[in-house]
């Protein structure tokens, strides 16, 4: 009996050790820039496969303080992607819960918590898919005094402050609706904007010193000539980014990721998964001819680290 009882100890120690097998280390920081040691890092992303069959694998990331960054699970098929599936919490520096999000096929879909350092709930709600992009939809919204502002069909007015930015403006059926007045008391910049069903139609931010710069989107994708649908088609969502071309070699996929400056110049290449070498050759030399555009937050171009492209080859 006691063999036995031995004997089942092993096999439960032997399938968690199987179920938390390491599949890989990254070492970030927090511009999405992969540096060499945990030392470099700001956070650590740990990839654990989860079951025997190895179909999903879970991402752990954690502050280069120990505590928790982030939580969730991709399937393994998606990886190098993390393409997120399920509940992803997302965490505070000091460890206290951020957000608890939904995912379904790497997009924002369903169920959402947003939570104050304290603990208190900022909003509570889901989101909704149109087209490419998901929308925020809010059930219970919190202001400064921690009331609840809005009423049984969505409907209410907000004005909050957080992290010295306050916001001011009016929701209709769960979605941000109407005008829009955004203070930065750090950088003393205001922004006016105008929603309708959650979609930004316009928006206008004006400095300290007078100057003003107008924007169509809060943040875009980079994106090249020909393909100007890329700006805001992933928006919200951490699916890779691709094309299709025809092939005389072989059906399959190839991924790069590089790094595009605020000018649009590319650098950094590195390949994530290989077909052949004339497929993986073609496919960075489509890459290199583009005329790329760079991503902007709010009217400001930004550099994007890592950005992974793919391309998808089909037989004539």
């Amino acid at each position: 009996m006691r063999k036995l009882y031995i004997l089942i100890i092993l096999i439960i120690f032997c399938l968690k050790t199987h179920g938390q097998q390491l599949y890989s280390t990254t070492y970030l920081k927090f511009n999405n820039i992969e540096v060499d040691s945990a030392n470099l890092a700001d956070y650590t992303r740990y990839i654990y496969y989860t079951d025997s069959t190895k179909k999903k694998v879970k991402i752990i990331e954690k502050y280069k303080n120990g505590n928790l960054k982030q939580t969730g699970e991709v399937s393994e098929a998606s990886l190098p992607f993390p393409n997120y599936i399920g509940v992803v919490n997302n965490y505070y520096d000091d460890g206290t819960l951020k957000s608890e999000l939904t995912y379904y096929r790497g997009s924002l879909k369903g169920p959402a918590t947003y939570y104050a350092k304290n603990g208190s709930v900022l909003s509570k709600g889901e989101y909704v898919n149109h087209y490419t992009k998901s929308y925020f939809k809010a059930h219970q919204l919190y202001n400064t005094k921690n009331e609840n502002i809005l009423d049984q069909y969505g409907n209410g007015i907000l004005y909050t402050e957080q992290n010295f930015t306050t916001y001011h403006g009016a929701y209709k059926n769960g979605f941000k609706d109407g005008k829009w007045k955004i203070v930065d008391k750090r950088y003393k910049n205001e922004y006016d904007e105008v929603y309708k069903n959650g979609k930004l139609k316009g928006g206008s931010c004006t400095d300290v010193n007078g100057n003003k710069r107008t924007y169509d989107y809060i943040q875009t994708y980079p994106y090249f000539d020909g393909a100007q649908n890329m700006k805001d088609f992933g928006e919200n969502s951490w699916e890779p980014i691709s094309v299709i071309m025809k092939s005389n070699d072989l059906e399959g996929a190839v991924a790069y990721s590089f790094d595009i400056d605020k000018y649009g110049r590319l650098s950094n290449f590195k390949l994530l998964k290989s077909l052949s070498e004339y497929s993986d050759k073609k496919a960075l030399d489509y890459i290199k001819r583009q005329k790329w555009h760079p991503a902007s937050y709010m009217g400001i171009t930004t550099e994007t680290h890592g950005f992974i492209f793919t391309i998808s080859y089909r037989a004539d």
